[in-house]
């Protein structure tokens, strides 16, 4: 992709007057600029659009990123709901074999399935999942940045970090309205628990070659 403004124009001009004599409709042309020093919503949003209809491929490559992060979430569902069936199944177990004691042992005899070893046990699972959804996130942001994505691919200091931060939060509700629909969050897990945390994204980037 050139990043020659005036090379970009005689390029279009020519296609433009090959498309009136071929009766063909001209192909679509790359985006104009350089997405990593784009500071402006509209000029963002427009160069997403040319992107995506120059690039038969990008809108794919959005949709797989979409259903991606969708099938984790629900595969870290599922677990969750194994913890608690395996914790409801043992407690069972536990209270049929109490039940078969003598009473005197019956009211001698510890529990081991207990609810603090529950709430132990789901503990462990939301700090893990916390972990493997910031591994997410970079991710993405990766993938973003090497897609070409305005303010995930943006050079230092072109914006403000609560700027870029904004945007790149604007950006993704962009992507998901183009080319996907937001993954329903489900259970104890809140989709604002989750959501995307483009300021960690933004310091990961700094700090990461694409």
């Amino acid at each position: 992709m050139t990043q020659n403004p005036a090379l970009e124009d005689i390029l279009r001009n020519l296609a433009a007057i090959a498309a009136e004599q071929t009766g063909k409709p001209p192909a679509p042309s790359p985006p104009k600029g350089d997405p990593r020093s784009i500071a402006d919503w509209d000029a963002a949003e427009v160069y997403i659009s040319e992107l995506a209809a120059y690039d038969p491929t990008y809108e794919e490559k959005i949709k797989a990123l979409i259903a991606a992060q969708d099938e984790k979430l629900n595969r870290w569902m599922q677990l969750k709901h194994r913890i608690t069936r395996d914790h409801n199944r043992r407690k069972r177990e536990e209270n049929e074999l109490i039940a078969k004691m003598p009473p005197s042992v019956r009211k001698t005899m510890p529990r081991k399935v207990t609810k603090e070893v529950y709430e132990k046990r789901m503990q462990e699972y939301h700090t893990t999942l916390h972990k493997k959804w910031e591994e997410l996130e970079r991710e993405n942001c990766r993938a973003l940045a090497k897609w070409s994505v305005p303010f995930f691919c943006t050079r230092p200091g072109v914006l403000g970090e609560e700027d870029l931060n904004n945007h790149q939060k604007k950006m993704l509700d962009h992507l998901f309205d183009l080319f996907g629909k937001e993954p329903e969050v489900k259970d104890s897990v809140k989709k604002e628990d989750l959501e995307f945390s483009t300021a960690s994204c933004t310091q990961n980037l700094a700090t990461e070659k694409v």
